[in-house]
């Protein structure tokens, strides 16, 4: 079974007050991959900005001192054998990245948003 860092250090884990996210062990999940996700009007793939964006964002939190690592990269990694590998890799957070569309006929002028779904790992 694994055990959160946080458990394995005792009750408190010190922060840095001036760099919050020093050693903090963060993956990635850029979601999608092998299927395509939701497609764009001039066919651009959904896996293809969450593995852009999700690498964005790595940059962003490395040059903050955390430590990152994605549950997959290029390669077609399907849901099951991502959460696999998040285990292996025991993070202090997961953030998986999504670019969910608003749907056929919808003006994503007048229907859009943030969807934010938060889980402690294991």
């Amino acid at each position: 079974e694994l055990t959160p860092r946080h458990q394995l250090r005792g009750d408190q884990v010190p922060i840095d007050a001036d760099h919050p996210l020093r050693d903090l062990r963060i993956c990635l999940d850029p979601g999608h991959h092998p299927d395509r996700g939701a497609v764009g009007p001039r066919g651009f793939e959904e896996r293809e900005s969450n593995l852009l964006i999700s690498r964005q964002t790595a940059k962003r939190l490395e040059a903050e001192g955390a430590k990152v690592s994605f549950s997959r990269e290029d390669n077609p990694l399907p849901l099951k054998q991502r959460h696999d590998r998040m285990r292996e890799i025991n993070p202090d957070l997961v953030v998986s990245i999504h670019n969910n569309s608003a749907g056929d006929g919808q003006d994503p002028r007048e229907r859009h948003g943030t969807q934010t779904f938060w889980l402690f790992p294991w």
